[in-house]
C-alpha cells in the first residue's frame, strides 16, 4: 500500500477544527500519540535520509504498532506497512537485534475525521507545533493528482500554498535538534 499525504502548519487550530465540522466532519476520540524512529544507518542528517527502510513504533492510547516506510514517490508519498504488536519492550529488543537503532522520537495529540475519501488529523506535536494532515492509503491513483485534491480541499479551509510542510514530524523535529 502506498500512503499519500499532504501536511501544513496551522496558525488557528480551532478555526479549522469548526470548519470541518461545519462540512459535517466528527471527530474521533483524542489520540495521545508517541512514536519512535528506528533505522539501519546513523550519523549525519543525509545519513538519516539515505536509509531505504524506517520503521515506527507507535503507542496510540493503549495500542502499539509498528509500521514500516519506505521512499515513494515523494517525501509524502511512501510505502506503508503497519501491524498491531502486543509489547512495544519486545518490539524494541526485536529491532535492536536486527541493528535498528532508535533516532528520533515525537509526541502529538491527534484529532481525526474523514472527508470525501479522506482520512484528516489536526495535530499538536510536542516542540513543533500544530498540523493538520490530509492522508489517503491507496495502491490506485497517481500521488500528485491524489495530492494536489487534498490540498485543495486545505485550501478551501483556508490553508495558504506558503503554509504547505512537505516532511514528515520525524525529520521536522531531527533538523529543529540540529
Amino acid at each position: 500500500m502506498r500512503e499519500i499525504e499532504v501536511k501544513a502548519k496551522l496558525t488557528n487550530k480551532e478555526a479549522i477544527i469548526n470548519k470541518l465540522q461545519s462540512l459535517g466532519c466528527v471527530f474521533e476520540d483524542l489520540k495521545i500519540q508517541n512514536d519512535v524512529v528506528y533505522v539501519e544507518k546513523i550519523g549525519s542528517f543525509e545519513t538519516f535520509l539515505s536509509n531505504k527502510i524506517f520503521l515506527r513504533v507507535r503507542k496510540s492510547n493503549e495500542k502499539i504498532y509498528l509500521t514500516l516506510k519506505m521512499n515513494g514517490e515523494s517525501s509524502l508519498s511512501k510505502i506503508e506497512h503497519e501491524v498491531e504488536v502486543s509489547s512495544r519492550v519486545e518490539i524494541d529488543h526485536i529491532l535492536k537485534h536486527l541493528k535498528f537503532t532508535p533516532v528520533v522520537k515525537t509526541n502529538k495529540k491527534r484529532l481525526t475525521t474523514h472527508y470525501k475519501g479522506f482520512e484528516i488529523c489536526v495535530d499538536f506535536v510536542e516542540d513543533l507545533g500544530d498540523f493538520i494532515e490530509v492522508e489517503k492509503v491507496t495502491n490506485e491513483g497517481d500521488s500528485d493528482s491524489i495530492q494536489e485534491e487534498m490540498f485543495d480541499l486545505l485550501k478551501s479551509l483556508g490553508i495558504k500554498n506558503e503554509d504547505q510542510i512537505f516532511e514528515g514530524y520525524d525529520i521536522l523535529a531531527l533538523k529543529q535538534n540540529v
